[in-house]
């Protein structure tokens, strides 16, 4: 797509815009360690299956149907159930859901060629309006039965996001939940060490950059910059700071220096290699050391090179070098310094 030049005020527009600094709040990554048997469950849904998601009582008809039993109130897509019970939700909360997560299916699945969700190809995918789930904003978990030994993906979405955030930033929640369903069927969610964070952090990273990939016109989620750029010495898998969300601009980049679906790339090489590190499969995927790639990125990110760096927050700088300056990072973190 074709961009305007930048202007030297653009951060002062990015701004303008910005969402409050807690929007996002996705509860997939705890869903991930519930199901792991390794934390509580944030929510008891994300283990808990609810009484109307349960397995046929008949083979599937040629058409896609409901797995289970509809609440009163439910629309159907193409490739969705849209279902909620309480009487806050309106009808046009779901039409919005419904539009945004079938653009997101139209751009993820027929154009790009991502692996479709678990269930998919018989029965709508699950997705609950739940507007009792405070300052979290959604989240993906996955249920297992004789039928999907694999897990039968639901989502949960907060309704009340819309009226909060605006339509941008739900379009953006949307398309970023039905990521995680698709992670769900593409990747082994157990990691190698006592660090839940090395395994989930990529999850989001990939979840958030999914907006840009689902319809580049929709900004709703670069606000999310900031929570790199402010703390970018945090190490790569950080979640101090909700860091994890803001690292998807290192997706953003590997998009841009190695072409449109590096990204997706690196999720089909992590199918075969559970349990391995993320920045070991982003070398296997594209040649480079992570040494390299974060050296690129930070690179072009800190130097305003990349492709929407108008709508990214400025980067904290160390203020300027000077000979003998020093710095202690941890793994992948970058300290910026002005020359």
């Amino acid at each position: 797509r074709t961009r305007a030049p930048r202007k030297a005020t653009v951060h002062t527009v990015f701004l303008f815009f910005l969402p409050p600094a807690a929007a996002m709040n996705c509860a997939t990554p705890q869903a991930l360690d519930a199901l792991q048997g390794r934390a509580a469950p944030t929510f008891p849904a994300m283990v808990e299956r609810p009484s109307f998601i349960h397995p046929p009582r008949h083979p599937p008809p040629p058409d896609r149907t409901i797995y289970g039993t509809s609440w009163d109130n439910h629309i159907e897509t193409a490739h969705f159930t849209i279902q909620w019970w309480s009487d806050s939700v309106s009808e046009s909360q779901a039409r919005a859901s419904a539009e945004a997560l079938e653009m997101g299916w139209q751009a993820f699945i027929e154009e790009q060629g991502w692996k479709p969700p678990v269930s998919s190809d018989s029965h709508y995918i699950w997705v609950l309006l739940d507007p009792d789930l405070g300052s979290t904003t959604g989240y993906t978990t996955e249920y297992v039965d004789s039928n999907y030994p694999e897990g039968l993906p639901v989502i949960y979405l907060n309704p009340t996001t819309l009226r909060d955030f605006g339509e941008p930033f739900y379009t953006s929640l949307c398309v970023h939940e039905l990521m995680h369903a698709i992670q769900y069927g593409t990747r082994d969610y157990s990691w190698a060490d006592d660090s839940s964070d090395t395994e989930n952090w990529y999850w989001e990273a990939s979840a958030t950059h999914a907006s840009e990939l689902a319809d580049p016109s929709v900004d709703g989620h670069q606000y999310a910059s900031a929570w790199y750029a402010d703390q970018p010495h945090l190490r790569y898998d950080s979640y101090v700071g909700s860091h994890q969300y803001g690292m998807f601009v290192f997706n953003a980049w590997l998009d841009e220096h190695h072409g449109a679906g590096t990204m997706q790339a690196v999720w089909t090489q992590a199918e075969s290699m559970s349990g391995t590190p993320w920045p070991d499969i982003i070398e296997a995927t594209t040649g480079s050391t992570a040494a390299q790639s974060w050296a690129g990125f930070t690179h072009a990110y800190g130097n305003e090179q990349m492709e929407e760096s108008d709508l990214y927050g400025p980067v904290t700088t160390e203020g300027a070098l000077e000979d003998g300056s020093q710095g202690r990072l941890d793994q992948l973190g970058t300290h910026y310094w002005t020359v």
